[in-house]
């Protein structure tokens, strides 16, 4: 049983049960009026009028007030003093008509617990929560699809080192031999130009060779 079927059959039940109680009540104070106003000196008809009129302001009262309709707020603010009124009317007609303290008392509270009942019915049905929407996770294949993923910089190039056939080994070679024979007074051998040049021994020869043939 879904939440908003149990709270229309309560409310239904609520209403029969309340209409039990009006249509009692209603019946001991019309007699319990009718009959104070024939001990009041009222005539017949006239005691007639005075429970028949008390009854229908109650009627209309309770009309308003549980019609659920959207009357202007002054409406529904006399309905409920029409209401309140005839019903603490028929209470105390209820004391004082009653012919012992027990009647007395119970007829008293009849007209009071259609008023209870007329304000519980009338009270809005709290509407039930909404339900919570949970948000919805994606699988880890989308997540992982959808997260952005840096690209690595590429690398700088590193500085580019000069092989040996990139470098002028004539020229330094020519440096060193000027130095050499500047200091020693004497060519550069072959080793000595190998080791400062970091060369290997074939390049080494052939820079000694071509240093001669320049010096001839």
């Amino acid at each position: 049983m879904s939440l908003v079927t149990s709270t229309r059959r309560a409310a239904a039940v609520a209403r029969v049960g309340i209409g039990v109680v009006a249509v009692g009540a209603a019946a001991i104070s019309f007699d319990h009026i009718h009959h104070l106003a024939r001990i009041a000196g009222e005539s017949a008809h006239g005691a007639l009028l005075y429970p028949l009129t008390l009854d229908g302001a109650v009627a209309a009262g309770a009309a308003v007030v549980l019609s659920g309709h959207p009357f202007p707020r002054s409406a529904r603010l006399a309905a409920r003093w029409l209401l309140l009124i005839g019903l603490l009317t028929s209470s105390a007609a209820n004391f004082l008509a009653g012919p012992s303290i027990e009647a007395k008392v119970g007829g008293a509270l009849l007209p009071l617990l259609v008023m209870i009942g007329a304000e519980v019915i009338s009270a809005p049905a709290a509407e039930p929560a909404p339900a919570v929407k949970r948000p919805k996770v994606k699988p880890a294949v989308e997540q992982q699809a959808e997260t952005v993923v840096e690209k690595p910089k590429p690398d700088k190039p590193a500085a580019k080192v000069k092989s040996a056939g990139d470098r002028d080994l004539l020229a330094e070679a020519r440096a060193a031999n000027a130095a050499h024979e500047a200091e020693h007074g004497a060519p550069i051998s072959r080793n000595k130009l190998r080791m400062q040049l970091g060369i290997g021994q074939g390049p080494a020869t052939k820079l000694i060779k071509q240093l001669e043939e320049v010096a001839s």
